[in-house]
């Protein structure tokens, strides 16, 4: 396979730019609202991500905590 049809992603050396653009509102309660877009490289697509606490933080509960989309994170 010739270096040219090896996705950029996947090549063994290579140098990277990665620009992220997010912007995040609080909501009613303990809910927030992120938007996060991938600017660079282009084609990462547009996200909403809704975060809520638990019934013992002042949250209703109905969306992962922000504690939990940051365990995800690392676990990917």
């Amino acid at each position: 396979m010739n270096r040219q049809s090896v996705p950029l992603g996947l090549r063994d050396s290579q140098n990277r730019d990665v620009v992220v653009s997010v912007e995040a509102k609080a909501r009613d309660r303990q809910r927030k609202e992120a938007s996060v877009s991938m600017l660079h490289p282009a084609g990462g697509g547009t996200y909403t991500i809704v975060s809520d606490e638990g019934t013992y933080l002042g949250g209703l509960g109905k969306h992962p905590s922000p504690l939990q989309f940051f365990s995800v994170a690392i676990a990917f």
